[in-house]
């Protein structure tokens, strides 16, 4: 086994954070007005593999200047995801709405429509101030000038690139796996809606992980990082589901007051209600489905010890480079894993 403490590399650290924050600063540089949705997302997602690099390497650079790079990135990525969540769903009922043969049942999904589109264009001024925010304090170039110090001061010290970042990929990569492991239980329980949330989120930051160390590796982590993503696809469109199922009723209730409100009672909403009604089956359906197939994959997953045999790759690699040998190749094969239609691409 190899030591369980270790400097972290910080010329592999630095290289890390700035191959990420180059795609970040390129789509924020290129998000204009921010009403260009695909952009948007690009945006969101640079950013959290940004944080994770960050969060792994953090020991490279001055605490106090860490979380405020990333205090700042999150509050610009919280204003995206609000926005982007709400493109996703306002495409999503657009294919629904078209798909609906039935006159009864359209009258509901299009004020659901309206409604998430009021939201999005009062979400878009948060938007524009979060990106303008982000540029006018020039958060990401004070980030990229302290990596780029941090990468010359490794270069001129002759640090190693390969020993110290085996080692932390051990021990970042084990740590992720294991929160994931820990909600393994709610695999089976098909009501545990809040663990499967947290299981997506799990995965999201385990494959982020594998990502950053992915170099030290060559081939190595495809098979699990393939995995990583069609895990993270089927949760998050089971999640997708549940936020549906969840909110409906909801905005029911809202559309009922807010006609009280107007017309002194709700009669006017009742035609809102089996269009409504029939969107919250459909997804309630979708989510048993998606569910059923990711317990499967699952179950699959752990016949064929993938997340046994990663962790048994790690640690040879890492006692292989500690030996000066060259890093064996990694037998981590994935099972098959049904990859859903999302609303969105993994992120």
């Amino acid at each position: 086994m190899p030591p369980t403490r270790a400097r972290p590399c910080r010329s592999f650290g630095a290289k890390a954070v700035l191959k990420r924050l180059a795609p970040f600063r390129r789509e924020l540089a290129r998000s204009g007005e921010g009403n260009d949705t695909e952009r948007l997302h690009r945006l969101r997602v640079a950013s959290r593999r940004l944080t994770t690099a960050l969060d792994l390497f953090q020991d490279g650079f001055s605490r106090k200047r860490v979380k405020a790079w990333t205090r700042e990135i999150r509050r610009a990525r919280r204003a995206l995801g609000a926005a982007r969540d709400a493109d996703v769903q306002i495409a999503f009922l657009a294919e629904f709405l078209a798909a609906q043969e039935a006159p009864r049942l359209r009258p509901g999904v299009r004020r659901l429509m309206l409604r998430l589109r009021q939201r999005r264009n009062r979400l878009q001024g948060k938007v524009l101030k979060a990106l303008n925010r982000l540029r006018d304090r020039a958060t990401l170039e004070d980030l990229r000038e302290a990596a780029k110090r941090l990468q010359a001061r490794a270069a001129a010290r002759g640090e190693p690139s390969a020993e110290p970042a085996a080692l932390t990929a051990v021990r970042a990569i084990e740590q992720r796996l294991g929160a994931l492991l820990d909600l393994e239980p709610c695999v089976h329980q098909a009501d545990a809606i809040e663990q499967h949330h947290a299981m997506r989120i799990a995965v999201k930051r385990l494959r982020y992980a594998m990502e950053v160390f992915e170099p030290l590796y060559g081939k190595g982590l495809r098979a699990p990082l393939r995995t990583a993503r069609r895990l993270q696809q089927l949760l998050g469109a089971v999640h997708d589901c549940d936020v549906w199922v969840a909110t409906l009723p909801d905005f029911v209730r809202e559309e009922q007051e807010r006609t009280i409100e107007y017309f002194g009672h709700a009669r006017p909403t009742k035609r809102l209600v089996p269009g409504l009604d029939h969107l919250r089956e459909d997804r309630s359906r979708e989510r048993a489905r998606l569910f059923g197939k990711f317990a499967a994959a699952w179950d699959r997953l752990r016949e064929q010890r993938l997340w046994e045999n990663l962790v048994e790759t790690l640690h040879a690699a890492a006692e292989a480079q500690a030996a000066g040998a060259p890093s064996p190749p990694c037998p981590v094969e994935s099972a098959p894993c049904p990859t859903p239609a999302p609303s969105e691409p993994p992120s």
